[in-house]
């Protein structure tokens, strides 16, 4: 049935509505593939630009970590500017010191009778003074004729290193005459006449005045005489014969002095006798005529003819007699004692010496032995100088007082280095540094002794002048062990420092030291600072000061043992308990001015022990002062420009930025400049432009001292070296907790 008004819907087939539903799902994936193909380009595209940036980034990365330096190793040094200590020479000293004052007063021979010398005490009554280096070295002189000339006799000299300087209470004695063993030309009689020789510490020098014994109490004859006639231009002087001048025939008195009293002063004048003559005085008597130094004859005038002021002074005795050969006590022994192996020495020790008796003596007219009168030094062991040393090879023949073969004199034992055990009793001991005085190892040596007076005279076996024989000498009782060897090792030293500074008029160096040197061996040395005269007590050393005009580094720079270099000289010594030296620019031994203003002087010390080894410190300091990097470029790196390059460097007080200063020394650098020293350069391209290449190694310099740091042991230190391209190289270390050596390696 249909309903009116309705409409019915069609209904279409299953077939149908199934072809609508495929074509819109092909639709969604066309619609889907073209997105997806947009999507798919868009990463392509995006993918493909991250590569590429990728791998530009990956080029840069590559170039910034590859340009850059290594250090092969890092190490300090201690010497202040890699020189070590120097300073600029001041304006020297140039003022000579102020030579001492003395009297010279004849010693009379010791007899109950007669006007009689042959010797004179010479006291000093002022010490030379220096005010600006003092005194360095005093000499005594004897003249024959009052004149200062080179052929003058030195007596004796002293030194402030050896510690005994002259001072006012000085006296000193000298008996002229010697016997005819000694090779002489003094006859030991007449006038003689003294001075001093004074240096001070910069080389000045300085004469004393000539002075002998210019006094009445000097006379030789018993009453002053009458001066019939004087000739001022012609300096002859005559004297009535009446007056009985005994014993006066000509030449007689030359070399005499004729003295003359002032009355109108009351003082005395003195004139060396040069001729002397009888003559006939016109009246059947005689007078006698003596010519005199016509030097100063002006001063003749005040001499008056008819009066009682004339007399003849001078030494009419001469020492001929050799001092006697003290003996031991019962218990006395006098040995040779080897110190064995390494030690290079022998030690003399003599004990129960008998210095109780006269030891020196004089010869009188008559040939009799008469000794030094109470004026004359005391105590009496003081009226010898000391013993000459011999030594010989095995033991001394026993055959009386002849010959030993090969006697070798080798030394001198002066008798200040006597000590008295009991009332004129003495013991010393000496030694014989074999290497110093030409002796063996392994060789059993006997030793002899033999006394000399103060004039030169010695009685021995052997003299050292001629092969007379004289007498026998002090043996030691038996031949030393044959274990003596040669010292060959360095003397023990501590690190030390050493600064030089400059200062008015010299430059001072001082040091400091954990501990004194000291030898195993020979011992810590000693030189003779008395000239002819070695005082073993007291001249020990421990230091050499050498000055250079360039650094000294190494003991072979020294002038020693036949080494020559004109750069290097010896400014002086100084014993263990000196921390300071002054150099007035003198060279010794020969105290020559070395050292001139404005001149830079490098300074080292030597311990020195007496087989003459020696062990070199250059000054080291207890900072490390410069700092020394060793650089190459890394593998691959092109070549860094050093003129581009900045250090940062930092002790953990100071930071500083250096930049490149050139090539040059640790001296060079300066508070904001490194410098660089090549080590290798296989291109020449860092000579010619400063470049680094490959294959080149360069060392980059840090003068610590100039930046200011403070490097210490224990120090914590960093750096970066930055080149304009590239990575910095960063470095950092901490010093070590000691420093034992000149060169600290720090990485």
């Amino acid at each position: 049935m249909q309903m009116k008004g309705m409409r019915l819907k069609r209904i279409r087939p299953h077939a149908e509505r199934k072809g609508e539903m495929g074509i819109g799902t092909m639709i969604l994936f066309i619609a889907m593939v073209l997105v997806a193909a947009i999507a798919a380009a868009l990463l392509i595209t995006t993918a493909s630009q991250l590569n590429q940036r990728a791998q530009e980034t990956g080029s840069i990365a590559e170039q910034e970590v590859s340009t850059g330096m290594i250090m092969r190793n890092i190490q300090g040094d201690r010497l202040i500017n890699g020189e070590g200590p120097n300073a600029e020479m001041p304006a020297l000293d140039d003022t000579a010191p102020t030579p001492l004052e003395f009297t010279v007063s004849a010693i009379e021979d010791g007899r109950s009778s007669g006007n009689h010398y042959y010797g004179y005490a010479i006291s000093i009554s002022s010490a030379a003074e220096d005010a600006k280096s003092g005194i360095l070295k005093e000499e005594l002189y004897r003249s024959e004729d009052g004149a200062i000339d080179s052929g003058d006799v030195l007596i004796k000299t002293t030194s402030f290193l050896a510690g005994n300087l002259w001072t006012s209470s000085s006296t000193l004695y000298d008996a002229p005459g010697q016997s005819s063993a000694v090779a002489s030309t003094d006859s030991g009689a007449g006038l003689f006449y003294y001075y001093f020789k004074v240096y001070d510490k910069a080389g000045n020098s300085a004469y004393s005045s000539v002075v002998t014994d210019v006094t009445d109490s000097h006379k030789l004859l018993a009453s002053d005489y009458i001066i019939t006639a004087v000739n001022a231009s012609t300096g002859v002087i005559t004297i009535d014969e009446a007056t009985s001048v005994h014993g006066v025939d000509d030449d007689d008195y030359i070399g005499y002095g004729l003295l003359i009293e002032d009355a109108s002063s009351s003082s005395f004048h003195v004139y060396p006798i040069t001729d002397t003559e009888q003559v006939d005085d016109g009246s059947g008597g005689y007078d006698f005529e003596f010519t005199v130094d016509t030097t100063d004859l002006a001063s003749l005038s005040f001499v008056t003819t008819g009066s009682d002021d004339v007399n003849i002074i001078g030494l009419d005795r001469r020492d001929t007699e050799y001092p006697d050969m003290p003996s031991l006590t019962s218990n006395g022994e006098f040995k040779a004692i080897s110190q064995g192996a390494g030690s290079g020495k022998i030690v003399l020790d003599i004990t129960g010496l008998d210095l109780s008796g006269e030891i020196d003596s004089i010869d009188d007219d008559s040939g009799t032995a008469v000794y030094w009168g109470s004026e004359g030094p005391s105590p009496k062991i003081h009226r010898i100088k000391g013993f000459n040393i011999y030594r010989i090879q095995g033991t001394k023949s026993q055959d009386g007082n002849n010959r030993p073969p090969n006697v070798v004199p080798i030394g001198f034992w002066d008798i200040n280095d006597f000590t008295e055990t009991s009332t004129g009793v003495y013991s010393s001991t000496w030694v014989d540094y074999i290497q110093r005085t030409g002796g063996n190892e392994k060789t059993a040596y006997s030793y002899a002794i033999a006394p000399v007076d103060l004039t030169g005279n010695e009685e021995n076996i052997y003299h050292r002048y001629s092969d007379e024989l004289v007498g026998d000498a002090l043996w030691t009782t038996e031949a030393c062990a044959t274990s003596c060897t040669a010292d060959i090792t360095l003397p023990n030293w501590s690190t030390y420092t050493i600064t030089a500074t400059p200062g008015a008029s010299a430059i001072t160096i001082s040091w400091t030291a954990s501990a004194i040197p000291s030898d195993d061996g020979s011992g810590i040395a000693f030189e003779d600072f008395q000239g002819h005269v070695n005082y073993q007590e007291e001249e020990h050393y421990c230091f050499e000061v050498w000055r250079g005009l360039e650094p000294i580094f190494d003991v072979n720079q020294l002038p020693v043992d036949g080494r020559v270099n004109p750069l290097v000289s010896l400014a002086g010594y100084a014993k263990s308990t000196d921390t300071s030296f002054e150099d007035y620019g003198i060279q010794w031994p020969e105290v020559q001015k070395r050292g001139f203003e404005g001149n830079l002087y490098y300074y080292a010390i030597c311990a020195v022990d007496n087989a003459g080894n020696r062990i070199l410190k250059p000054g080291l300091s207890d900072n490390i002062e410069v700092i020394e990097l060793k650089a190459a470029l890394q593998a691959g790196s092109p070549g860094v420009d050093f003129d581009l390059v900045k250090l940062e460097v930092t002790d953990g007080q100071t930071a500083a930025d250096l930049t490149f200063g050139g090539m040059g020394e640790a001296s060079d650098a300066t508070a904001s400049t490194f410098v660089v020293q090549v080590v290798r350069d296989v291109d020449g391209d860092f000579v010619r432009g400063n470049v680094l290449t490959q294959g080149s190694i360069v060392k980059i310099i840090v003068n610590c001292d100039a930046v200011g740091f403070d490097i210490l042991p224990q120090t914590h230190v960093s750096m970066s070296i930055m080149p304009k391209h590239g990575n910095p190289t960063r470095e950092a270390f901490t010093t070590p907790s000691t420093y034992v050596d000149r060169y600290v390696e720090l990485q």
